[in-house]
């Protein structure tokens, strides 16, 4: 009911051999639908596309693109789909990346006396090289600067189309760090208000809404579950209290409404897993009642402890893979 902010679902960087890149989808492209599905927001798309982790089938999306309002069909190849166990983006995974997430490293400012204006760089050149190594956005770029402190290094800057090579003593960037990097260039400010979509309703609809979301939530961790137990998805996928901690700050550093649902499907979750037939959780109590009222009479003692030692096994076993995806990827 106070609604919730999401993010237009647009493309901004689009990178090179990527699955989106090859399927024609360019910067601008608006996505509006998933396999028939409405999107309206990228939270909309990362469930629409999470649905398909791990096939080798193709996804037809239908874009508006940024020169035409009618929607355009395009058509996802799947098959050579894998996701990074280390940084299991899913988006990421297949190209996708909003404007607001990596933008090309074009030089919006540039600070008067500092290493850039010196050695001639300026307001509207695009950074394409350094030291020979391609720079296609602002997140290649920093980590390459911020490592040649007090060096002498060649940049090639793309400037009314033309590429002109540049030779930039790079700085430091204060006294406390002397070995980080800093040219004196800023990038180009985006108007992030543009992207932003409030999706609100009344008191029934929101209801009705918060009930079909639930059931998504559900639908989405029974068919990942189904394809964690297939194969068709690595554990490695799996996380646990360190990912969901995290998670959960990144959510408060949005906004209450962001924690809150971010709660809601942490709780859903949990609850589809304490729902499965697995003695030890209540799906375990569950089942036994269901062998219980086909028999006649309870399963004997010897039977339920033996469940109960299998059920364990495969609780704590689900949790050192999960701890152990955790700590492999934050340390």
């Amino acid at each position: 009911m106070t609604g919730i902010t999401g993010v237009l679902p647009e493309l901004g960087y689009i990178p090179e051999n990527s699955i989106v890149q090859k399927a024609g989808l360019e910067s601008g492209d608006i996505i509006v639908k998933v396999d028939g599905e409405s999107i309206q927001t990228m939270h909309d798309l990362s469930k629409a596309i999470a649905i398909r982790l791990g096939e080798r089938s193709k996804m037809k999306l239908e874009v508006i693109t940024h020169s035409n309002d009618i929607p355009k069909a395009i058509t996802l190849n799947l098959n050579n789909w894998t996701l990074d166990d280390e940084n299991p983006q899913i988006l990421h995974s297949l190209g996708f990346y909003h404007p607001l997430e990596r933008t090309v490293a074009e030089v919006g400012s540039v600070v008067a006396g500092g290493p850039a204006e010196k050695a001639g760089i300026l307001v509207g050149d695009t950074i394409k090289e350094i030291d020979a190594i391609a720079v296609d956005s602002w997140q290649t770029l920093k980590p390459l600067v911020e490592s040649r402190a007090n060096q002498r290094v060649m940049f090639k800057v793309e400037r009314k189309g033309e590429l002109i090579p540049i030779s930039v003593v790079i700085g430091s960037a204060d006294k406390n760090k002397p070995s980080k990097g800093k040219i004196g260039i800023g990038g180009i400010l985006m108007d992030r208000s543009k992207y932003r979509v409030k999706q609100q309703a009344g008191l029934f609809e929101s209801f009705g809404l918060a009930v079909k979301e639930t059931a998504n939530m559900i639908d989405l961790s029974l068919k990942m579950f189904s394809k964690l137990i297939s194969g068709e998805i690595s554990t490695k996928s799996l996380s646990g209290p360190i990912s969901i901690a995290e998670g959960a700050g990144a959510s408060a550093s949005y906004g209450l409404n962001y924690l809150i649902r971010f709660m809601a499907m942490i709780s859903v979750n949990l609850g589809f897993i304490n729902l499965l037939p697995i003695p030890m959780l209540d799906g375990g109590h569950l089942l036994y009642f269901v062998v219980e009222a086909i028999k006649g009479k309870p399963l004997s003692e010897k039977m339920q402890e033996f469940g109960l030692q299998i059920g364990m096994m495969l609780v704590f076993t689900l949790m050192a893979v999960a701890i152990y995806n955790d700590l492999w990827r934050f340390f």
